[in-house]
């Protein structure tokens, strides 16, 4: 029996919270959505479930989600795990940062449906993702 995959949302605003349902939905694949408000709850969430992505805002009322991203792409356990930040206003930072951590992705400005479905697609379908792109799928992916 084939699992579900799912994917942990960081996120505090409820019409963003929306809008990752809506361009998860549309890409027809078994994917749950956790999400979380702040940066504790989703280090709690971290706490007790695997996830197979992380979509992960960087303004949250707790703390900067950057701050949390590079913590993950540090730590063996999340090696694999693709950490997507999604903020509306990223900072010259924020950029810095995270392309100095190893994070695999970084959607710039209000991602929309289909930047958001191509993400759930390359995790979660990587063969469709990759026939859609004209290219092979990676050895050792599913699909």
């Amino acid at each position: 029996m084939k699992r579900t995959a799912r994917c942990l949302a960081i996120e505090d605003s409820l019409f963003d919270q929306q809008k990752i349902l809506r361009a998860a939905s549309r890409c027809n694949l078994d994917v749950e959505i956790d999400f979380a408000d702040t940066l504790s709850k989703g280090r709690a969430a971290l706490a007790v479930q695997t996830y197979e992505m992380i979509l992960l805002d960087n303004t949250l009322p707790d703390g900067r989600g950057i701050d949390l991203g590079c913590q993950l792409a540090s730590d063996p356990r999340y090696r694999d795990v693709p950490i997507i930040m999604v903020s509306g206003w990223p900072s010259p930072f924020m950029w810095a940062k995270a392309a100095g951590s190893g994070l695999r992705v970084i959607e710039k400005n209000e991602p929309s449906y289909e930047a958001l479905g191509a993400r759930f697609r390359e995790v979660f379908a990587p063969a469709e993702h990759a026939a859609a792109n004209g290219r092979q799928p990676a050895a050792g992916t599913a699909g």
